[in-house]
């Protein structure tokens, strides 16, 4: 399944970057049905959205990919770009695509012998 995934983005990624949003979203939309409960089809969708300029429906797929998945990095990824107020950055196919801050969280949780949990900052 993960290979067809990442064959997929890549394909959607050549339909939206040829500028043929139709093809690619007859493709993310069989996805979504083909693999429910995968946040990468969501991730398409969401990136596509903000392609046609349709940023608040972008933000509902990409949370909706962050909800099925809530450690899928590009979702997270794209949540960020999106959401920030200079929409510079571009939006992201893949983990390997995401800057390191986002990959690797400023916090931690542990649990001390009491069972509580604590939040600290990495170093």
């Amino acid at each position: 399944m993960e290979r067809e995934l990442r064959e997929l983005c890549s394909i959607v990624r050549s339909k939206i970057e040829s500028g043929n949003y139709k093809d690619a979203r007859e493709r993310i939309t069989n996805a979504m049905k083909d693999y429910p409960d995968s946040a990468v089809p969501h991730n398409l969708m969401g990136i596509l959205q903000c392609k046609e300029e349709n940023y608040l429906d972008g933000m509902k797929h990409f949370r909706a990919a962050w909800a099925l998945e809530p450690t899928f990095i590009p979702a997270r990824c794209n949540m960020d770009v999106i959401g920030s107020f200079t929409y510079e950055k571009k939006c992201v196919y893949l983990e390997e695509e995401c800057p390191e801050e986002i990959k690797k969280p400023k916090y931690h949780v542990f649990f001390d012998e009491k069972g509580i949990g604590h939040k600290e900052e990495r170093r």
